[in-house]
């Protein structure tokens, strides 16, 4: 059975319902699994709980309209300068969105905590309303890229990197996240019937970059999957059965060979599964990509976009210890590389220069 490929499209929150509904609609119409998106953790932190309304939603939205998997991506930043959380860590915000402190008595990362309870509950309750089963039709994600470099990597509002995370290898996650994340992960799990009701939960999405950007030619990705150590690491990592990490194409060649950019792509992404496969905490999960496409950032200038992007797809299809991916939408070589480098998966259907269909290749199982 071909790996199920899912579309990765705009957040569930208030400001972006129309984008993520036209993203559903546009995943059902040309034949995905289903969709990646984020819970919206990041619009939270000005009230006492979490709002799961728009969660909810969109999970009846998406059930409705025919999607096989809906797949939420948690996170750990709510609004550092939100009024509800500032009281929690002395009337102040904290520097870095992504690192926030426990606060008094760990209320901060209980909040955190409480909101992955409430959007997978939420999710859970309307899926189930829907006529769906929860553990086949829904998937949680914790976190995504925190190490340095990554989308959770820890800038400051300034996106620069203050001591200690200056110091830092690109790649590298540091023992205090995984404190963080073993601690809401647990209590998470404890609030969710001991197991996140028997729904998949990939822990944490690593970024995978290749780049030696060190004096010493470091590769990122090796520093990253040697950050993946210590007790808390251990025990954050055996919530789930999965492991997610990005992936993306390099620059095509002059004249296009497609031949040569499914191996090229395949041999990035053997690279990864065995480097992780190196790790003994990485071992004996599922893999799963949780992005992939063109890397604009190496090739900004590319007259072969949907070409690359249908031949990825199909590769994906096949492709040998990979269990599931979602293609990230990055393929307007004019506004890409803006929203590619910050994590925003804007809808291609709108924003791509060329809004040519997917070649009619079928991703779903």
């Amino acid at each position: 059975m071909p790996n199920p490929i899912l579309l990765n499209i705009k957040s569930a929150t208030s400001s972006n319902m129309g984008h993520a509904q036209a993203g559903i609609d546009l995943a059902v119409a040309r034949g995905f699994a289903g969709v990646r998106i984020s819970a919206g953790m990041d619009a939270n932190g000005d009230q006492s709980t979490v709002n799961t309304f728009h969660v909810s939603t969109i999970v009846a939205y998406g059930a409705a309209a025919g999607l096989t998997k809906m797949s939420f991506l948690l996170n750990g930043n709510p609004k550092r300068e939100g009024a509800y959380l500032k009281p929690f860590n002395g009337e102040a915000g904290w520097a870095v969105q992504s690192r926030p402190p426990a606060g008094t008595g760990n209320a901060i990362w209980n909040y955190i905590a409480d909101g992955w309870i409430a959007f997978i509950t939420a999710a859970r309750t309307a899926a189930i309303s829907a006529g769906k089963t929860p553990s086949t039709f829904l998937e949680f994600e914790g976190f995504n890229e925190p190490g340095k470099g990554g989308n959770q990597a820890p800038t400051d509002n300034n996106d620069a990197y203050t001591a200690p995370y200056d110091t830092y290898n690109y790649g590298y996650i540091e023992p205090a996240f995984w404190t963080m994340a073993a601690y809401i992960g647990a209590r998470a799990q404890t609030g969710t019937a001991g197991n996140f009701y028997g729904i998949p939960f990939i822990p944490i999405t690593l970024e995978a970059d290749e780049s030696p950007r060190v004096s010493s030619g470091t590769i990122d990705a090796q520093v990253e999957v040697d950050s993946f150590a210590g007790a808390n690491c251990v025990s954050y990592m055996a919530l789930g059965t999965k492991v997610g990490f990005n992936r993306y194409a390099n620059g095509p060649t002059t004249p296009y060979n497609a031949a040569m950019t499914k191996a090229a792509y395949s041999t990035k992404v053997q690279q990864q599964v065995t480097r992780m496969g190196l790790n003994a905490i990485l071992t004996g999960k599922a893999y799963v990509i949780r992005e992939f496409g063109l890397d604009v950032l190496l090739s900004p200038s590319c007259t072969h976009c949907n070409t690359v992007r249908d031949d990825l797809l199909e590769q994906l299809k096949g492709e040998a210890n990979i269990a599931e991916a979602g293609f990230f939408c990055a393929f307007d070589v004019a506004l890409v590389h803006d929203y590619l480098h910050s994590g925003e998966a804007k809808m291609f259907a709108y924003e791509r220069a060329d809004s040519s269909p997917l070649g009619g290749i079928a991703v779903a199982p």
